[in-house]
């Protein structure tokens, strides 16, 4: 179901989906001062109906994890693919840019041009975020997918999945990426149908 006053909240069964949108303002403590992303981030999450108490925000480091909280420990899994390349971001081989969950608390997380997966599973309540991003893509981060669905008896065709706003393909020039420029040979060298996959 929409929420007809504003078509970016989305409601499905006990699973809610809200986007910001510029008219929120800044949301990432990154990007401007302490007082007026907390002021933003408070009001955006009064009027989306979110306590911030249950509120778990992934902060992305481009990797290739996914952690997952157990629907029964609450002890925390995290499963990570073998590398392509490496990336210099902070903690890119400690950072987690997934977070799935059993529990009744909302994931969150904050993108620039990446794309937001997110996916729920109405069965066993599983929901989530994955940050999906250049290095994640090369890094396959979704394959973590299957052995989390496996261990969990959860079939891939019973979740739902939506991807988010994210950068428009038109913007998306991967010419003038210092990063893309510093790993584009190692990449093609090892993975030669990424080049197919980019269009460049």
């Amino acid at each position: 179901m929409v929420d007809n006053e504003n078509k970016f909240i989305f409601e499905d069964g006990n699973f809610l989906i809200a986007f910001s949108t510029s008219e929120d303002g800044n949301l990432a403590y990154k990007y401007g001062g302490e007082k007026q992303v907390g002021q933003n981030r408070t009001k955006f999450l009064k009027r989306i109906g979110i306590d911030s108490n249950h509120l778990h925000i992934i902060q992305p480091t481009h990797s290739n994890a996914i952690s997952v909280k157990d629907r029964f420990t609450s002890n925390t899994e995290t499963y990570r693919q073998s590398l392509v390349v490496e990336g210099e971001y902070d903690d890119f081989k400690a950072g987690v840019d997934g977070f799935l969950t059993f529990n009744q608390e909302y994931v969150g997380l904050l993108t620039g041009d990446c794309i937001p997966l997110l996916l729920w599973h109405h069965i066993s309540s599983l929901h989530g975020v994955i940050h999906i991003g250049l290095l994640g893509v090369i890094n396959k981060i979704v394959n973590n997918l299957q052995p989390i669905f496996s261990k969990y008896h959860i079939e891939p065709s019973e979740v739902n999945y939506l991807i988010g706003p994210a950068i428009h393909q038109e913007s998306y020039d991967l010419k003038n990426s210092s990063l893309w420029n510093g790993i584009k040979e190692e990449v093609l060298s090892k993975t030669p149908r990424f080049e197919e996959f980019i269009g460049q």
